[in-house]
């Protein structure tokens, strides 16, 4: 049996704005809601045993965007959907290549670095 280490890595590239996410293939809006209804639709995550909706609205501005799960989320749901269109199974080796405004680079690139590392094997 492979492991992810096995697999060819894939890049993945997302910008984390407050009105959109935005990747090579697509974007959407930054908003998400968590929900318990049983939804059949392309824009509901299934995470860490919650459904979120994904897109439908936007997030208000934040000065730290570690704060909540909210870009956490967003992070796995860009990545699911860039997985889909590029036709890969969702056990993909990803590298993430994201990045902060300059102004914010300095004070806030580790702990958004370990936000986005905080679980190195997601499964949703």
């Amino acid at each position: 049996m492979k492991e992810i280490a096995d697999y060819k890595p894939i890049i993945i590239g997302v910008d984390h704005g407050y009105g959109n996410i935005k990747t090579e293939h697509c974007v959407f809006p930054s908003g998400i809601q968590k929900t318990s209804a049983a939804l059949a639709s392309d824009h509901v995550l299934d995470y860490d045993g919650q459904k979120y909706i994904v897109g439908e609205s936007h997030l208000t501005y934040q000065g730290d965007k570690t704060g909540d799960d909210a870009f956490y989320i967003l992070t796995l749901a860009a990545i699911a959907e860039e997985l889909k269109l590029r036709g890969y199974a969702p056990d993909a080796n990803i590298i993430l290549a994201v990045g902060l405004p300059l102004a914010w680079t300095a004070a806030q690139r580790k702990g958004f670095r370990e936000y986005l590392r905080k679980n190195e094997s997601p499964e949703f």
